[in-house]
């Protein structure tokens, strides 16, 4: 089964899948990476996700996001990493489901905050980032099949070792 993992940017999503992937032996998905080959392969140009954002604007993207998340669903198990903004996606809830089984990293927000002390972004811009915190996380939790904690800094491999514990033991209780 798939594991894909959602959560605030910054959340530490892309590094705890890169180490649960490794772990597990499953394969690694980046939909950020996806959604650029994606667009090489329309335009026969790269761009990175955040500029394929600001050439086609928040619909068309999160339109482009959802033709990503439909393409992994079936697929052989892997570790998804996605977006801190796929929630957003039309049918995102369903669209990961369907995909495997959903992982809301839960960083506590002044984690999150330290992390993107230094990113220069109008999301942040102004104390903006605890509305946006708090405007996204009901929908985390509503597209999560569970919700895994993160309140301070971690390693990879101590929090890829957390993450299949936790995930053992839900599956051993169910």
């Amino acid at each position: 089964m798939s594991i894909v993992l959602i959560g605030f940017k910054s959340s530490g999503k892309s590094t705890l899948a890169a180490a649960y992937a490794q772990r597990v032996g499953n394969p690694l998905l980046d939909c950020d990476h996806l959604l650029e080959q994606a667009w090489q392969q329309e335009t026969g140009e790269f761009a990175s996700f955040r500029d394929i954002y600001r050439t086609v604007g928040e619909q068309a993207f999160r339109q482009r996001e959802a033709a990503v998340l439909q393409s992994l669903a079936g697929k052989q198990a892997a570790v998804v990493a996605t977006g801190g903004g796929v929630v957003h996606c039309p049918h995102a809830p369903e669209l990961l489901r369907a995909i495997g089984l959903v992982v809301f990293v839960d960083t506590a927000p002044q984690v999150v905050e330290r992390r993107l002390a230094g990113v220069n972004s109008p999301l942040f811009a102004d104390g903006r980032f605890m509305d946006l915190y708090a405007q996204r996380r009901p929908l985390y939790l509503a597209a999560a099949d569970v919700v895994f904690t993160i309140s301070c800094e971690e390693g990879p491999a101590q929090l890829a070792a957390r993450l299949q514990t936790q995930l053992e033991a839900l599956h051993h209780g169910a």
